[in-house]
């Protein structure tokens, strides 16, 4: 069987207290064809040092701590030191789901082409851990347009895609969205997996900026889609009202996960 190569991507600062099990995470993987990037944003607090003494001696192992400008830039910087097919971003917290994860990425990439893959997440945050299903019509034009995004880490994507299209530093919580919606507007292939790839936490950075991330998400949808955006902006409208919100935010809870006992049994 062929085999792609990875550029693994962690972008991270101040990160002391998450890296070692993200790296952990990455180096128990059976598929060994790629590279590991961490690109540290000039820490002062442990990170360099505890990447280090994981990785020492790794020879698919990439450390650089440069100053940046946030996540984006970060993430920029690092797929231009990229060599990998494909690019993945793990954030520093998160982890791969398995050992087998990036071998059944292959196997998959093998079968059918494409330049965006995706598959699922475990999302978790204090209370709960649930797999976020991002199925077929995640890549649809209606389901960005009701405030929907396949989570960057669920995907893994052609770098020359990152090298011809980096994220835009205009947004600041949005760049990944306005990155996919760019490449669903070019009629870029999406294809889900339809399996899960990493466990994310929930209490990550756009949700620590809402207001910034709906005036984002509305900026994307009228740059994309002039004509249709008016319908994001209406759930945002409706959503002030608290009863219509939580209805909202069931319903959106409903279709697009299940719980990890159910993925257990099954």
């Amino acid at each position: 069987m062929n085999q792609c190569r990875f550029s693994i991507i962690t972008v991270c600062y101040n990160a002391e207290q998450t890296i070692a099990n993200t790296i952990r995470s990455l180096l128990e993987q059976t598929y060994t064809d790629y590279e590991y990037i961490i690109k540290d944003g000039k820490s002062t607090d442990r990170t360099v040092e505890v990447a280090q003494q994981l990785c020492d001696g790794n020879p698919n192992v990439k450390i650089i701590s440069v100053q940046d400008d946030g996540i984006y830039d970060a993430m920029n910087q690092a797929v231009q030191q990229a060599s990998g097919e494909y690019v993945f971003f793990l954030n520093s917290g998160d982890l791969f789901c398995n050992e087998k994860v990036l071998c059944n990425v292959n196997q998959f990439i093998q079968k059918q082409e494409a330049q965006i893959y995706y598959g699922n997440v475990i999302e978790q945050d204090e209370d709960n851990r649930s797999v976020r299903v991002f199925n077929k019509y995640s890549c649809s034009k209606l389901n960005y347009l009701l405030g929907s995004c396949i989570c960057h880490q669920a995907i893994f994507a052609k770098r020359s895609l990152f090298v011809n299209k980096p994220f835009d530093l205009n947004y600041q919580v949005c760049a990944d969205r306005e990155w996919q919606l760019y490449h669903l507007k070019s009629e870029a292939k999406f294809l889900s997996m339809n399996f899960e790839v990493a466990e994310v936490q929930v209490d990550g950075f756009s949700r620590q900026h809402i207001s910034e991330f709906v005036d984002e998400t509305k900026r994307c949808l009228r740059l994309y889609f002039p004509k249709q955006h008016f319908i994001y902006c209406f759930l945002i409208f409706m959503k002030g009202n608290k009863v219509l919100q939580r209805v909202i935010t069931k319903f959106d809870r409903t279709v697009s996960t299940r719980s990890c006992k159910d993925e257990e049994k099954s």
